[in-house]
């Protein structure tokens, strides 16, 4: 369970880091890096940073690449900026959350989208629709 703190600390870091990325960052491996969310331990001490790369020319791995770079520079800034007792260590992480979700809805737009068909026997076996005059369906 996080806390208010841990919440806090998540939010601060997110906003710092993707205006250090967007503001600062000289590496064009860099270049089209957002953070899409950071988880913070509660002791605050570790945090891991989820990121995406929304420039086409840049691929997830240079990224990593990049940010693996400037892990350290990110991290000293970040702690100048929050002035924590300690500045967490940071690993960043690809999100795959946005592939999952487009290939998650590349198959149900293949399934035809009109949801499965009633079984015989099941449920809707005994309702009989009257039709759209507002009346309620009945059972036969």
């Amino acid at each position: 369970m996080s806390s208010r703190r841990t919440n806090r600390v998540a939010a601060l870091l997110q906003e710092t880091i993707a205006t250090l990325l967007l503001r600062e960052a000289k590496d064009p491996g860099l270049a089209g890096v957002i953070v899409t969310d950071v988880d913070v331990s509660p002791d605050l001490r570790h945090a891991r940073i989820y990121y995406r790369v929304l420039a086409p020319n840049v691929e997830s791995e240079r990224a990593q690449r990049a940010l693996d770079r400037a892990t350290g520079y990110i991290q000293a800034t970040v702690g100048r900026a929050l002035r924590l007792r300690y500045t967490p260590e940071l690993q960043f992480v690809f999100d795959p959350s946005l592939d999952r979700a487009r290939r998650l809805d590349a198959l149900l737009e293949g399934a035809g989208g009109a949801g499965p068909a009633p079984v015989e026997g099941g449920p809707e076996a005994g309702i009989r629709n009257e039709g759209n005059d507002g009346r309620r369906a009945t059972r036969r």
